[in-house]
């Protein structure tokens, strides 16, 4: 039995306070989803009505409602746990979440709309997000996949999945270094909103590392979800990763560690002049700029020439932790050889 750790949580619902509306009042309610003013947020016309029905619930943040669809298997989900009178079924075919069903689903609005930033990532106005929009959101995390392989039998003996940061910008990362999936020829709010109530299982408000690779794999497994993972971040078939030898497989990413160790190294040092200086960009040469246009890419400039030191600090936090990762790593027996790959 191979030992996996997986950690971290990757995203969190805004709070929202529930409220009991009765039976006469939902009944009563008049809900125009014409009336654009009435709603933050309305699901995009090229929808098949059809295949999904429309769900409304109040946003906290703006006071408006939402108007969302979802499809039945979700809504079924929500009323299996909340129950049917937290998701209401009007007369007119709509569905009006209330209680804690609505402070639910809307908190996991929020946090997509305003903390992922996703609410508005639709520039073209398409009723779509594209690849390239949905990077512009932050709805990403970092992180490093690693893997302990025998060097007597060249098998994997132990797996590590973990996120260390959340909300990252998905302009900071390299093509296809997220998990992602467009399952749909569109995506929008409603899908990412589905998604997300799908893969918080145990309806707790946050999104886990384990939650979402057992969604993203379809799998309650804990072994198999982190393995197609490792099998996706290093390129190596399922089947090797979970019965095969990874002998040779993976020695070309030795070199490419200790690369990456010393570009880490000059990382860091950049950032420390950088944030001795008060975050002013210009003490910077061209190549530690370049070298660091990735990272300072999340954070916005205090004015055209400096960063927040704060923000500096949180950065150079986390190079450092995952070079501590990786000096322990260095100092594992001599039974197995260690691998590891950053996320983000």
């Amino acid at each position: 039995m191979k030992k996996i750790k997986i950690e971290g949580t990757a995203f969190s619902a805004v709070p929202f306070a529930a409220q009991n509306k009765n039976k006469h009042t939902l009944q009563a309610e008049q809900i125009s989803i014409e009336n654009n003013e009435d709603f933050v947020y309305k699901f995009a016309d090229n929808q098949n009505a059809d295949e999904n029905k429309i769900v409304v619930f109040d946003d906290a943040k703006s006071g408006k409602k939402v108007a969302v669809k979802l499809n039945d298997k979700t809504i079924e989900k929500l009323k299996k746990y909340f129950g049917e009178e937290d998701v209401y079924a009007r007369e007119d075919g709509m569905v009006r979440l209330n209680n804690k069903a609505e402070a639910f689903v809307s908190g996991w609005f929020g946090d997509i709309a305003y903390n992922r930033e996703v609410l508005g990532a639709d520039k073209d106005k398409d009723g779509k997000i594209n690849e390239e929009e949905y990077r512009q959101t932050k709805s990403f995390f970092g992180g490093y996949v690693s893997i302990e392989v025998s060097k007597k039998s060249g098998k994997v003996v132990s797996m590590e999945d973990v996120i260390t940061s959340s909300y990252k910008g998905g302009v900071t990362l390299a093509s296809g270094d997220y998990v992602q999936s467009f399952k749909t020829e569109y995506t929008n709010i409603d899908t990412v909103l589905q998604d997300t109530i799908n893969t918080d299982k145990n309806f707790d408000g946050t999104e886990t590392l384990e939650e979402i690779l057992k969604f993203t794999y379809k799998t309650d497994n804990t072994m198999l979800a982190v393995a197609n993972d490792v099998s996706d971040m290093f390129g190596i078939s399922l089947d090797t990763v979970l019965n095969g030898s990874l002998d040779g497989l993976i020695s070309s990413k030795i070199k490419k560690r200790n690369n990456d160790e010393e570009e880490q190294k000059k990382k860091l040092e950049a950032i420390q002049k950088l944030i001795a200086a008060g975050g002013d960009i210009s003490v910077l040469s061209p190549e530690e700029k370049e070298l660091l246009r990735y990272e300072l890419a999340k954070y916005k400039r205090k004015d055209s020439e400096s960063y927040d030191v704060n923000d500096l600090n949180k950065l150079s936090d986390e190079l450092k932790n995952m070079q501590t990762y990786k000096e322990n790593a260095d100092s594992s027996n001599e039974t197995v050889g260690m691998y590891y790959k950053d996320r983000g």
